[in-house]
């Protein structure tokens, strides 16, 4: 393996705004306000995914630590436990990632609940609904893209490790791999710029529907 080459990884999600508030009380019959609730409600609920970024990105980053130790170790019964543990950081990584997507699933179900309310707004304000209503679905058909992608890159990690501790493995199999794992987190970090951008767009449209529904909200 050349000295000098590490493995490239860290994803960071943009979450979606959280309102303050409706600063002036609407009607009760206003459907405007109910499909706010909902949608603020989805927003509580992905913010649960901020509790998971900050130590998923510390585990990549001690993780390419340990790659780093191996590389600079030429006996393999001094790999073998810090590549066992680094397998075993890329398997919480793994589960970890199944929790933030458990997150996302419920908070796109209750963000779904807003769309009961559409048919009852007044009809200016419906093109408004129905462009945040797509933005938040391409976010969320992006989302799981991203999420497949870190999943498939993780069994490339633990492949990599594994070829590690395996003293017959040739060089030009483990550089093959190494930039088999690069190459994915390319990927990812495409994918996750993307993903950034559409929460933007979404956070853009849903403030666009607010304001054309005459909720005087505020944002943190």
């Amino acid at each position: 393996m050349q000295e000098g080459k590490s493995l490239k990884r860290i994803v960071s999600v943009v979450l979606a705004a959280s309102a303050v508030g409706i600063l002036t009380g609407c009607n009760d019959e206003n459907h405007a306000e109910y499909m706010y609730d909902h949608m603020e409600e989805s927003v509580a609920i992905e913010m649960e995914m901020a509790d998971i970024q900050e130590p998923l990105q510390s585990m990549e980053q001690e993780e390419l630590a340990m790659y780093e130790e191996m590389l600079e170790i030429s006996e393999i019964e001094e790999i073998e436990p810090i590549a066992d543990q680094a397998i075993a950081s890329a398997e919480e990584r793994r589960s970890m990632m199944d929790q933030e997507m458990d997150i996302m699933e419920r908070s796109y179900a209750e963000f779904n609940e807003a769309r009961d309310y559409i048919d009852e707004l007044d009809e200016e304000v419906v093109p408004y609904a129905e462009d945040a209503m797509s933005a938040m679905d391409d976010r969320y058909d992006h989302y799981q893209q991203l999420h497949e992608a870190y999943l498939s890159s993780v069994e490339m990690d633990i492949e990599l490790y594994n070829m590690m501790k395996d003293e017959d493995v040739e060089i030009e199999t483990l550089e093959e791999q190494h930039d088999s794992v690069n190459e994915s987190y390319e990927e990812i970090s495409s994918l996750n710029d993307t993903f950034n951008e559409l929460t933007r767009d979404y956070n853009d449209e849903k403030m666009n529907f607010y304001e054309a529904a005459g909720l005087n909200v505020q944002f943190e």
